[in-house]
């Protein structure tokens, strides 16, 4: 019975995921006409194919999709976020999948997820984005 613990252990450690979200634990705060930062970090350097996409929580609403190898291969922005939204290419691979979304609006606001997925493993985050006037 004593040897199912460490076993079991090892296991967990053995299938924890290698690279770690840091997730955010405030709202960011956007300016109607501005643009905002919305952060998405991943405590690692990427090698191989991988695709960073941002959505919409509660509507799943495609904003941002990147498939990468080394760099951005292809990239996809949805409907009422085209020309609005852009990602670091050369962050990318260093673990900041962070989004800036230019010329925020009222209708903007809301929880937004950041998810990765590669060969072997996928995580995500939701930032929340709450708007202000001027």
């Amino acid at each position: 019975m004593n040897q199912v613990i460490p076993i079991c252990l090892y296991l967990l450690l053995r299938s924890a995921p290698p690279y770690r979200s840091l997730p955010l634990r405030s709202p960011v705060i956007g300016v109607i006409g501005r643009d905002i930062l919305l952060p998405c970090l991943f405590f690692t350097n990427f090698t191989g194919n991988f695709v960073v996409q941002w959505t919409l929580l509660h509507s799943s609403e495609l904003i941002h999709k990147v498939f990468c190898n080394g760099g951005i291969q292809s990239e996809i922005r949805g409907g009422r976020y085209k020309g609005r939204t852009e990602l670091s290419s050369v962050e990318l691979n260093h673990g900041n999948m962070s989004l800036v979304l230019k010329n925020v609006t009222y209708t903007d606001k809301g929880e937004y997820v950041c998810s990765l997925d590669s060969e072997s493993w996928r995580d995500e985050t939701v930032v929340e984005l709450d708007v202000t006037g001027q």
